[in-house]
């Protein structure tokens, strides 16, 4: 396992490597200019030759890259170019809250899913079955963002149950911290509860034609004790493939989320340093992104391994 382990991490270099290289090369690409936007609309043609050599951007792009790449391995994450402060400070602050709303999200998403998923899978081709396939579908169609608005606006704003936005540290006051995440914790995880779902629901219908299953009906065993010991560890391979993709895209894609619940969190980081136009921040970011999706991908790897011992054969 730990030389599977190796080869997996050491395969994670060249994709950092290409994703660096085609986020440097794309973020040049966006329209605007960041001496522009940071100087005003009418800046001199002075200033923004002195704030483009200041900032390394009159370089030609393979020195500004070599330049930048070099700083990542060093550990250096370089200095915001708007604002002057430290990204690696930045993103210090603003990761754990993002974390936070992934985790908490990711749990409310599995603790919906997992059971309806199952419920309608035993209860298939019921009223039971068809309402929550049709809620499932519900969920896929809503934006998360939509839905972040419409719950603030109702349990924020009407009975005044949350805060409207927000963040208090969990160390400072916990109740306080779950109050400001329940709502964005619930936009983002039920979108992705409605994909679990299905995945369930689909994964549990092929594991209840196996034959093992109908031994184990045969042999007398509670509906009960089949669901629990012989269908759902089977019936959790894909799922667990699932939960791994959406805890990537929740953590990618909590943007507009934390823009409507005012979190500053690295989602809202990134999304000025979009308007700002501010290259090392977007370049850092995105990479930091494609670490968490490809750590996550591993993680439901090994995962395989003790949900199917033929896999940890093999």
């Amino acid at each position: 396992m730990l030389r599977y382990i190796r080869t997996r991490v050491l395969a994670m270099v060249p994709v950092l490597v290409g994703m660096s290289i085609l986020v440097f090369v794309t973020m040049r690409l966006i329209p605007g200019d960041a001496a522009v936007v940071f100087l005003g609309t009418k800046p001199t043609p002075e200033a923004i030759a002195a704030f483009r050599e200041k900032a390394g951007l009159d370089q030609p792009m393979y020195v500004q890259y070599v330049d930048w790449i070099g700083r990542l391995v060093r550990g250096d994450l370089g200095l915001s170019l708007t604002t002057g402060t430290n990204i690696g400070h930045e993103l210090s602050t603003r990761l754990p809250i993002t974390a936070e709303l992934t985790l908490l999200s990711m749990l409310v998403a599995v603790v919906v899913a997992v059971p309806l998923g199952i419920l309608a899978a035993i209860k298939h081709n019921t009223a039971v079955d068809l309402g929550l396939t049709g809620l499932g579908m519900i969920g896929l169609s809503l934006p998360n963002f939509w839905l972040g608005t419409l719950l603030a606006f109702l349990f924020a704003i009407k009975v005044q149950w949350f805060p409207p936005g927000g963040y208090v540290p969990f160390g400072e006051d916990p109740v306080g911290n779950l109050k400001a995440m329940t709502l964005p914790a619930i936009s983002l995880g039920l979108v992705s509860a409605s994909v679990i779902m299905r995945m369930t629901r689909s994964s549990m219908l092929e594991v209840v034609r196996q034959d093992f299953v109908r031994t184990a009906r045969a042999k007398g065993l509670r509906e009960g004790v089949i669901t629990r010991r012989h269908m759902l560890k089977s019936a959790l391979i894909p799922v667990v493939t699932v939960i791994g993709m959406e805890f990537g895209y929740i953590f990618g894609g909590a943007f507009l989320v934390e823009a409507v619940f005012y979190l500053p969190g690295v989602a809202t980081y990134a999304l000025l340093a979009v308007n700002q136009r501010d290259y090392p921040v977007l370049q850092t970011v995105v990479l930091l992104v494609t670490l968490v999706f490809m750590l996550v991908n591993l993680l439901v790897d090994v995962l395989y391994t003790y949900l199917d011992p033929r896999l940890r054969v093999a």
